[in-house]
């Protein structure tokens, strides 16, 4: 946060204005032909990944986010290229939860599911295609094969 006030009567924050989100930071425009060119560079990547997992590790001391995309971690304007790590900020926080202390269990398994969503955005963002693919369930044609039991042992299992 930058600011946060009050004039006659109305409460206000000001937040700094963000940047390009990791996506549109990873990939830039070719100003020949319009075409998306990823920045290729180990290293680039490697501070970038760095920034965002700073950035999620931070919201992490106060609440779970749940909502971990690529359009909601966004590259700071003022950006160092010569950074060790890509100044990276975690916005939009309409489905995040800020947590009391006695609910341990809750945060703990919501943070790991921040952090597994983490890592698919990482492979999702670098690699252009997602983990797993395929329909929904309710969507998938083909009928699925029945199984019977044909050992009568296994009734004794009931």
């Amino acid at each position: 946060m930058t600011y946060i006030g009050e004039k006659h009567g109305n409460y206000f924050i000001a937040l700094e204005l963000g940047g390009k989100d990791l996506k549109k930071y990873y990939y830039e425009r070719d100003p020949q032909d319009g075409k998306r060119v990823a920045r290729s560079n180990e290293a680039v990547l490697t501070k970038i990944v760095k920034g965002a997992a700073q950035a999620l590790a931070q919201f992490h001391k106060y609440g779970v986010h749940r909502d971990i995309k690529h359009q909601n971690f966004v590259v700071s304007r003022d950006q160092d290229s010569n950074a060790e790590v890509v100044d990276v900020k975690l916005i939009d926080f309409n489905s995040s939860y800020l947590y009391e202390q006695n609910e341990r269990d809750f945060v703990e398994n919501s943070k790991r599911n921040d952090i597994t969503n983490f890592g698919a955005m990482v492979y999702r963002l670098f690699n252009e295609h997602y983990i797993i693919t395929g329909g929904l369930l309710a969507t998938y044609d083909e009928k699925f094969p029945t199984t019977t039991l044909k050992n009568e042992n296994w009734l004794l299992l009931s």
